[in-house]
């Protein structure tokens, strides 16, 4: 349900919720542009720390909101940039390098992409911290049965070398024990 990606000097990790039902109705190729576009503007602005992507559900009467959170620990943006991108998902200095603050065109892409779905997107964001964007798209359940499971569990052994010295930033840490902590649940 976990993987993580070393690329240079940042991580991304990707936490998927076993609870998540097995079959729901949804736009499977619109879901899969908002997380790749999430992901990429998360790694366009992070040049070193990680990017944390966490994927769950929330019951609802309907059925269940899939719920994407992507985390990174890049640039960030301020309040004024923040508010520009709530506006009209503006890029902030749309001339700055690679490396430069705010949100990408893929953002407002993305936040097409949601509405379509019925969901909602909030972003939140510090300056030098980083980035958080969530994503909530409601779903009707096919099959509530978990998307995954163990067949002996009690037999299930899990092991972990975590190797915090490689990555300085602390929230690389935490992005680390949640994982371990969701595969545990």
């Amino acid at each position: 349900s976990s993987a993580m990606v070393h690329c240079d000097a940042v991580l991304t990790a990707k936490d998927v919720d076993p609870s998540i039902p097995a079959v729901m109705n949804s736009d499977v190729a619109k879901i899969k542009k908002i997380l790749r576009a999430l992901i990429t503007n998360g790694l366009k602005y992070t040049s070193e720390g990680g990017v944390y992507v966490r994927i769950s559900t929330e019951p609802h009467d309907y059925g269940v909101n899939l719920c994407i959170e992507v985390t990174d620990t890049g640039k960030g943006m301020t309040e004024y940039e923040l508010e520009k991108v709530y506006d009209s998902f503006y890029q902030a200095d749309s001339g700055r390098a690679r490396q430069g603050g705010g949100l990408g065109l893929g953002l407002a892409i993305t936040s097409g992409f949601v509405s379509l779905l019925g969901g909602f997107m909030t972003i939140d964001s510090k300056p030098d911290v980083g980035t958080t964007v969530q994503v909530s798209i409601p779903q009707k359940v096919i099959d509530p049965v978990s998307c995954m499971s163990v067949a002996a569990p009690d037999k299930l052994c899990l092991g972990a070398f975590l190797h915090f010295e490689k990555y300085d930033n602390p929230a690389v840490r935490a992005y680390y024990n949640s994982m371990v902590l969701n595969i545990v649940k």
